[in-house]
């Protein structure tokens, strides 16, 4: 993908993330998805949820590590699941006290 359209893309995710008007979280997760040429998925690394979000991998990693993401960690990478990434896109604060809250 070109820089331009990956550009373009992440300006798409970051207003359809921002103001989803009608679409519901999850229909929101599949749309970023399909722009991103990601299969829809259980769970996400935190660059493709970065790119979902259309956000940085470090602010992923800052909310993973602060308790605001839940991720699940298998050795020494994370998985954030995709039920969470909705619950974040809903903005709901209240993290579960399950999986990855720091190192």
């Amino acid at each position: 993908m070109s820089r331009e359209m990956s550009r373009q893309s992440t300006v798409a995710t970051r207003d359809i993330v921002r103001h989803p008007g009608a679409m519901g979280a999850v229909e929101v997760l599949k749309t970023a998805a399909e722009a991103h040429g990601l299969e829809v998925r259980a769970a996400y690394s935190p660059p493709q949820a970065a790119r979902l979000l259309g956000i940085g991998e470090n602010s992923i990693y800052n909310f993973i590590h602060s308790g605001r993401l839940r991720a699940v960690r298998v050795g020494r990478r994370f998985y954030i699941p995709a039920s969470e990434l909705v619950r974040f896109l809903e903005g709901e604060q209240d993290t579960p006290e399950v999986g990855a809250r720091g190192r």
